[in-house]
């Protein structure tokens, strides 16, 4: 399973393991950064953004956002 971009290789969701299209509308794009925390709590912006080269399927990200895992049988992406 490669998860990571690279030209001539493509990569693969890492939650269902199907290929992903990284310049396709809804793909999304794994990235690390910095973010201040906040004194109300939580934070609310990443600095020093880094991609780290791992795609996912849109479809995918919703179900998982969700509690749903894309490879469940019954998952509808």
């Amino acid at each position: 399973m490669n998860t990571t971009h690279r030209q001539g290789v493509v990569p693969t969701c890492p939650f269902c393991d199907l290929a992903v299209n990284p310049r396709a509308e809804g793909a999304y794009v794994e990235q690390t950064g910095w973010s201040v925390n906040r004194s109300a709590g939580g934070s609310n912006q990443l600095s020093l953004r880094k991609e780290t080269g791992r795609y996912a399927h849109g479809s995918c990200i919703r179900l998982a956002i969700r509690g749903v895992d894309p490879r469940d049988q019954g998952a509808l992406l």
